[in-house]
């Protein structure tokens, strides 16, 4: 019974980090940010310009694929801790491949209100950066970022 509730803990785990990456990333920088650990930022995967939009300005309807925290010189996402080679990796496809999906570009920048208000707008999320916060000072800590 104990593996079962542990498997199963697991399966609803991911199914709630699902589609939460850009609040997990904004969770993660947050934290960062209260650590006051150096080189800090947000990384989009993003198709605004094909729709003459900026993710700077905050506003604009675009998709954003997928949202990546660079911390230090590590990357983290909602799987944890992953390789600068995962960042356009989504579901094992690359969206960075025109054969996978069109014009999407890699922008890291670092994060403001109006970045949070295109990851809100624009990603498909379904919690809030607070729900993650105890999930993100718990990776910082297993990354050696220590408070």
């Amino acid at each position: 019974m104990k593996l079962l509730l542990e498997n199963w803990r697991k399966y609803l785990t991911e199914a709630e980090l699902y589609g939460n990456c850009g609040m997990v990333a904004i969770a993660m920088v947050e934290e960062a940010l209260r650590r006051e650990i150096e080189n800090v930022r947000i990384i989009l995967v993003h198709d605004a310009p094909s729709y003459g939009a900026t993710v700077k300005s905050g506003e604009g309807e675009y998709d954003i694929a997928h949202v990546v925290a660079e911390i230090g010189n590590k990357y983290f996402d909602d799987r944890g801790e992953i390789t600068k080679d995962q960042i356009t990796v989504i579901d094992g496809k690359d969206m960075l491949d025109l054969h996978v999906a069109e014009k999407f570009i890699v922008e890291t920048l670092p994060l403001t209100d109006a970045i949070k208000r295109a990851i809100e707008r624009n990603t498909n999320w379904n919690k809030c950066p607070a729900d993650f916060e105890e999930r993100a000072s718990q990776l910082l800590d297993e990354a050696g970022y220590l408070p």
